[in-house]
């Protein structure tokens, strides 16, 4: 077990490599989500970027980065990551896209009330 904490002689494998590169994409996919919640929407898109650098298929990456130009008003941007995700991508789009105009106002019981609606949409959100 302390072996492994150990640091190693020469250069890291390829495979070495992949995993740290992985690890790392799913750390800033990860901080991303922690910037969506503090509304730091211009920071969340920058580890969001940081992510796809390592993994260019991190698909939370790509949807979180999507949310954070929706919530900046970059529509095009936002459609362009959801679209890109494919036809689920599209799916999650308009739930975000719905779930962006309710939680501005989430802090009154009036809002709370239509936030709960949310999940009768027929697009099953």
């Amino acid at each position: 077990m302390m072996s492994q904490m150990q640091p190693q002689e020469g250069a890291a494998t390829e495979t070495q490599k992949n995993e740290i590169n992985e690890q790392l994409s799913v750390i800033y996919a990860n901080m991303a989500a922690c910037h969506l919640k503090k509304h730091t929407y211009e920071r969340a898109i920058d580890v969001c970027n940081k992510a796809l650098k390592f993994n260019a298929k991190n698909t939370k990456a790509t949807f979180r980065r999507g949310q954070a130009k929706l919530a900046l008003g970059d529509l095009t941007g936002a459609e362009t990551d959801f679209e890109s995700l494919g036809e689920g991508g599209k799916h999650l789009a308009s739930c975000s896209l719905f779930s962006s105009c309710c939680c501005c106002c989430s802090e009154d019981s009036e809002s709370m009330n239509l936030t709960g609606l949310i999940i009768f949409v027929p697009w099953g959100c």
